[in-house]
């Protein structure tokens, strides 16, 4: 079928007295090449636009009744308007605001970009190309006086140097361009318009973290206060066994699960569908405790103020992936989709990565006695900070068993300390050997930790944290003091 032709200009009659011969002869060339491109465009079997813009309906948005969607897929949707302006599915949920605002919006001021043709000649048998045989989409736009729009939205076009959608209005003859943004609109299916409350996920105020998965638990627990400044150095893992977490490593950990956000919503949480999401059998459940505290809200117009929340508690009911992407995950009473980028961080974790490396619990600054006993010899040192003002600064004296030494000596030793980390994991068999070193740490605030040292082989010694179990083995004079 060939192209609905536009109608040739006229050429204006001076044109051949005013051009040179040298520029005629270049019009004339280039007239030329567009008669020829023109014959190959002809190839192309879409009818060519008119290139104008235009309404099929403009009202106001409250003289929108109703919108009916039927999907191709038949995920469609029915919604009426409600007298505060609200769009209320069928099944009795409010479509999510900014969308029925979207809805609402395009169903009063029904518009198209282009027009394709006014010929139902040129493509009524053709449906099928075009995608109108079975629309993808079709709205019916109901009116408060009883008026109606059909639309026909089809497929979208390639062929064209601007991407569009086709469209026919039931009782207008031509074939529409609708624009992509309105077109794939109308294409959303019922689950994507559910409004999507978002689980409170505030990590600052998190002190319990529980994850479930089969026949194991992994429970972490905050020893601090959370608005404690070093807070995050405080978490320790109870299960499956019991010992300190790396802060850096749940801090990471922690801004995994910050970053969890529900997709599109599935349905509610019905029995008898359960096993469809693998959620009768969860991959994990994850529950996240959160302290009460202060936070920031922001309210209309920008404005920041504090609020006081309550102690809460949010599980995660974790189902199977309903692709490589997404998976199922149950909030509450209901069911959505999840990136599995934001959740496979979480899930996969490994309780035993976040206990921490780093035998020393307690930084520089905040040591106020150290106490090393040499239990094979029966010696024993203490160091002992004082710490002083002196104008606007604090100077820190260090005293080795009574007499002073340079508090930067001690500082240089003792940071060899804190970034030393154990050699590896001892044998689950291993019984204690000799005890040979005890360390005493004494920390502002009245904290005391420990570290014992047990003969392991030649060449290490096994590591105990406080009363903490024996996990790992430290090379010999790893602690350099």
């Amino acid at each position: 079928m060939d192209k609905v032709k536009r109608k040739q200009r006229k050429e204006h009659p001076g044109v051949r007295k005013i051009l040179p011969p040298v520029l005629l002869l270049l019009a004339l060339a280039v007239g030329a090449i567009g008669w020829f491109s023109r014959q190959e465009t002809q190839k192309v079997s879409v009818p060519e636009k008119i290139l104008t813009a235009g309404t099929i309906e403009q009202r106001e948005t409250g003289s929108v009744y109703s919108i009916d969607v039927h999907l191709a897929s038949g995920e469609g949707w029915y919604a009426e308007q409600t007298s505060a302006g609200n769009l209320t599915e069928k099944d009795g949920f409010d479509i999510e605001p900014a969308l029925a605002r979207n809805f609402l919006s395009a169903a009063a001021v029904i518009g198209y970009e282009d027009i394709f043709t006014e010929d139902p000649a040129d493509y009524s048998d053709r449906l099928e190309e075009f995608g109108l045989a079975e629309p993808a989409s079709t709205v019916t736009v109901t009116y408060t006086d009883g008026e109606q729009v059909v639309m026909h939205i089809g497929n979208r076009s390639t062929e064209t140097e601007a991407a569009y959608y086709y469209m026919t209005v039931d009782g207008r003859k031509p074939l529409y361009a609708l624009s992509v943004s309105a077109a794939e609109e109308w294409k959303l299916p019922k689950s994507s318009l559910h409004p999507v409350q978002q689980p409170n996920l505030q990590t600052a105020r998190m002190d319990q973290l529980v994850m479930r998965s089969g026949d194991w638990t992994a429970e972490w627990v905050l020893e601090a206060e959370i608005t404690d400044e070093n807070a995050s150095d405080a978490w320790v893992l109870r299960s499956p066994v019991h010992y300190p977490a790396d802060g850096t490593e749940m801090t990471s950990f922690l801004r995994n699960i910050g970053s969890i956000r529900l997709g599109s919503y599935v349905g509610p949480a019905m029995e008898e569908r359960l096993a469809e999401y693998g959620l009768d059998r969860p991959e994990m459940i994850l529950e996240m405790h959160m302290a009460e505290g202060m936070a920031a809200v922001t309210g209309e117009g920008g404005t920041v103020s504090t609020t006081l929340l309550k102690a809460e508690t949010v599980v995660l009911i974790i189902g199977s992936l309903k692709s490589e992407y997404v998976r199922y995950v149950r909030y509450g009473n209901d069911v959505y989709l999840v990136s599995e980028l934001t959740l496979g961080p979480v899930i996969s974790k490994k309780p035993m990565d976040t206990v921490s490396r780093y035998p020393v619990l307690v930084a520089a600054e905040s040591l106020t006695r150290l106490t090393i006993e040499d239990c094979l010899t029966g010696e024993s040192t203490t160091y002992r900070m004082q710490r002083e003002s002196s104008g606007d600064e604090e100077v820190t004296r260090c005293f080795e068993n009574g007499q002073e030494i340079p508090f930067e000596t001690f500082e240089a030793r003792y940071l060899q300390m804190v970034l030393c980390t154990v050699s590896g994991e001892l044998p689950e068999d291993y019984e204690a050997g000799a005890l040979k070193k005890v360390y005493t740490f004494e920390a502002a605030g009245g904290k005391v930790h420990s570290i014992r040292l047990y003969a392991y082989d030649s060449m290490h010694d096994a590591l105990q944290v406080d009363d903490y179990p024996m996990l790992f083995y430290l090379i010999q004079g790893g602690l350099g003091m």
